[in-house]
């Protein structure tokens, strides 16, 4: 028996609001605090030379261990907004639309996640789903390979189902990292 049932449609405008939520949390923070550590090994290194209170050579090393930080950062976010459009580019060409649409069921033991157009349906069980996001229009449970599955939040407008949504989802999946 299903519990809850909601009708997706993910467009670009959607993919918009979910791409923000694609990249895990361990890798936003490291994306935080990588580059501090390269400023402050770039800074310790400018110091060195200006002030020549530490050697030479040390101080290059301490600048190059710093702008590699950066770089590397740099070209992380560049290949994860990269990662992105390519997605949404797969999106189009192997729907051959513009958008998606899909059915997401949940029952006792699983989230069905269903495809009108293609017919395929993929089954989850709750213990795979790790994380839990909120955006304005949706919610998104993500499993441990980081897939996210998408509950319209428009097709749960009464506060009553949606307060029974989420003390659903609370219960059946005990491991979820919840974030707004």
């Amino acid at each position: 028996m299903e519990c809850f049932e909601t009708k997706s449609v993910i467009d670009k405008e959607a993919f918009a609001e979910l791409k923000r939520h694609l990249r895990k949390p361990n890798d936003r923070r490291f994306l935080i605090r990588y580059p501090i550590f390269g400023l402050a090994f770039l800074l310790l290194g400018i110091y060195g030379i200006t002030s020549q209170s530490i050697s030479f050579i040390l101080s290059i090393f301490c600048i190059f261990v710093g702008v590699f930080s950066i770089i590397v950062v740099l070209l992380l976010i560049l290949r994860g907004k990269g990662a992105q459009k390519e997605m949404w580019e797969g999106v189009k060409e192997n729907t051959g639309t513009e958008e998606i649409v899909y059915v997401v069921s949940f029952d006792e033991d699983n989230v069905k996640i269903h495809s009108p157009r293609t017919g395929g349906t993929v089954y989850n069980k709750y213990d795979l789903i790790y994380r839990f996001a909120e955006t304005k229009n949706m919610y998104m449970l993500f499993t441990k390979a980081n897939q996210p599955i998408i509950v319209n939040k428009a097709t749960l407008t009464k506060e009553q189902k949606t307060e029974e949504f989420m003390r659903f989802i609370k219960d059946k999946c005990k491991n979820v990292r919840w974030r707004k």
